[in-house]
């Protein structure tokens, strides 16, 4: 990764319309080539909603541009999928990274150090989750060494989405 980029948790002074439309523009990728998924059309009340769950990263460019962002929280309490409400999980989510700069390490270091957290606070186990149809994160996640561990599809969702996890 460009070592340009500093990391470092979510300050309430920092923009949350400014994450939004990263989180949009990243997700619009996937979104373009049919992957349903809401981070391409949320607004910013169902950011601060997903981010009041857990603590959230961001990724900054020198410059100081927002490049990228991740997400997690204790689980995902949910009656929907019970594998996410095990104990020792951690759930990640809303990770996204500015499109002109996806394979340069930004995803890979929000990776990184939302999975050291976690260790830090003694979880045991990294879950996240995509639609089915979601090919290349789905591959990410088992070339990063998850398993897929379940499938759901949340109440109001067309489509099912691959829970994915990886021991830590």
């Amino acid at each position: 990764m460009d070592s340009r980029i500093n990391l470092r948790l979510l300050e309430p002074t920092d923009s949350l319309e400014e994450l939004t439309q990263l989180i949009n523009r990243a997700y619009a990728v996937p979104a373009a080539l049919g992957v349903q998924l809401e981070g391409a059309t949320q607004g910013v009340d169902r950011t601060r909603q997903r981010i009041a769950r857990g603590i959230c990263w961001v990724a900054h460019a020198d410059d100081g541009k927002l490049v990228g962002t991740a997400t997690v929280s204790a689980g995902w309490a949910d009656p929907a999928c019970a594998y996410l409400s095990r104990p020792g999980l951690v759930c990640r989510y809303q990770l996204a990274v500015e499109p002109e700069l996806h394979g340069v390490g930004v995803g890979h270091a929000l990776r990184q150090e939302t999975e050291r957290w976690a260790k830090a606070h003694d979880f045991t186990e990294m879950a996240g989750f995509t639609d089915e149809s979601h090919s290349k994160q789905i591959r990410a996640a088992l070339r990063d060494g998850a398993a897929i561990v379940d499938r759901v599809t949340w109440p109001g969702d067309k489509h099912a989405h691959v829970v994915y996890a990886k021991p830590l």
